[in-house]
């Protein structure tokens, strides 16, 4: 479903924000946590940028891989959960795309920023798509929502757990008749709150976009991008 739901011209426009807002040189080190089928590293990479990218789902490497190797395109992918991130100081860049921060529980989370803080240069930038935080997704939130996308019919039902402040999901796909279902807990954190997060794990706050086109954050926006960088021992601060 993933790879149907997303198009050739999103991941195109997605690889155009973060050249830009990363302000990637050519051959810069970047690092894509977690990297799915590499569907962002291989368009980044055509580009002339040397990429990692770290998955836990052997299935979606193997894909990547297999990718990489047709288009004639040099890049590491590696087995990894997402806070083993063991190259300290190497990259020029990294970002989080795909909604895929938050599922861990508040330790976690705050272990990966800090995973990735580490690895960075000293002033190297990170991207963080957030689209889950709470300004952006409670607004709109819906008990149940039903989509279809290509061949398979989505249905997703959520319970939002306001003690906990983490969104329960259901998520059931049907195809050809035979139906699966999934479930997810993702931590919902107020902006101010992934800021706290983001300043002890060593980040100043660069920019909040709520979509590519760079438009400002705002309550209601669709989502949220934020644009950070490195600033070992320097104060930080969220704008």
């Amino acid at each position: 479903m993933w790879r149907a739901a997303i198009s050739e011209e999103q991941t195109s426009a997605e690889a155009d924000f973060l050249q830009t807002v990363l302000q990637l040189t050519p051959k810069a080190k970047v690092l894509d946590v977690p990297c799915g089928n590499g569907r962002i590293s291989l368009e980044l990479a055509s580009r002339g940028f040397r990429l990692t990218g770290v998955d836990i789902s052997q299935g979606f490497l193997e894909e990547a891989r297999l990718t990489a190797t047709k288009r004639q395109l040099e890049i590491v992918f590696e087995r990894r959960e997402m806070r083993d991130l063991p190259w300290k100081g190497k990259f020029d860049g990294a970002f989080c795309f795909g909604n895929s921060f938050g599922y861990l529980d508040d330790d976690g989370n705050a272990n990966f920023l800090k995973a990735v803080n580490r690895i960075l240069k000293q002033g190297g930038r990170f991207v963080l798509d957030a689209a889950s935080v709470a300004e952006a997704v409670l607004p709109k939130i819906q008990d149940r929502t039903e989509v279809q996308v290509g061949d398979i019919r989505f249905i997703e039902v959520n319970h939002y757990d306001h003690v906990l402040s983490r969104l329960d999901t259901e998520y059931t796909f049907v195809r050809n008749g035979n139906m699966e279902k999934r479930f997810g807990s993702h931590r919902i954190y107020t902006y101010r709150e992934l800021c706290q997060l983001l300043e002890a794990a060593g980040f100043v706050n660069l920019e909040s976009y709520g979509s590519l086109s760079q438009d400002p954050f705002k309550f209601g926006s669709q989502g949220l991008f934020l644009l950070l960088q490195n600033r070992k021992n320097r104060f930080a601060h969220c704008s």
